[in-house]
This record gives C-alpha cells, structure tokens and sequence, in this order.
C-alpha cells in the first residue's frame, strides 16, 4: 500500500514558497514514513560580482532503536545562492531536508552490507 501527500504553499507578498511531499509505504517487512521538504525566500541583495557566496551547510543525523524497532534518518541541506535581476542581486535562501522512518514488522531488520551486495 502506498499513499502520498503533496503540499505547494506560495506568499508572493513575503517572497517565500514551501513543497512537502509526505509518502507512507507498507509492505510485508517494514512500514516507511518519508517526508521531503523544500522551502525557499527570497531578499534583495546588496552583493557585489567580487564576493563569494557560502557554501550550503549539511546535517546528517542517524538512529537506530532497536528495541522498537525503528530507523530514523534527517538529512538537513541549508544554504543560500545569488541571482542577477535588473541591476542588483537577489539572494535565495533555501532548505532542504529528508527524513525517513522505517518502522520494521520483522526481528531481523535493517540487513547487513554484505547481505545487500550479495
């Protein structure tokens, strides 16, 4: 069983838009929630062509429960770019993140790597 949520909010008067999309699949081994999240804003700029723009910061955080048999993972991407418009600068604030549950039905879960390769 599969289902899926789609969610598109636009606030052209703050210059911000934000997408999720959350997905829960279920199937003889494990149930897995999946959430995608993207969020952009967008503010003038006073950059210059001279300076350089900062690289995205990525937070990546793992958890397994064994007793309840649950695997979490967040993977977080949160940055910002610059665009050219008319005479000046736009800078583009952005989100991104991932997070993903699964929730395992069976004692054996989460294989090892060596059982995935072979």
């Amino acid at each position: 069983m599969k289902r899926l949520i789609f969610k598109n909010k636009k606030d052209f008067q703050k210059g911000t838009k934000e997408l999720s999309l959350c997905q829960k699949i279920e199937d003889k081994e494990s149930i897995t929630h999946i959430k995608k999240a993207f969020s952009y804003s967008i503010v003038e700029s006073l950059r210059t062509l001279k300076e350089s723009s900062e690289e995205p910061q990525v937070h990546v955080i793992k958890n397994i429960d064994s007793k309840k048999k649950i695997e979490k993972i967040d993977i977080k991407c949160v940055g910002n770019f610059y665009f050219p418009y008319e005479r000046s600068f736009l800078k583009i604030k952005f989100e991104h993140s991932l997070n993903v549950q699964i929730y395992w039905k069976t004692d054996i879960f989460s294989p090892k790597k060596s059982a995935i390769l072979t």
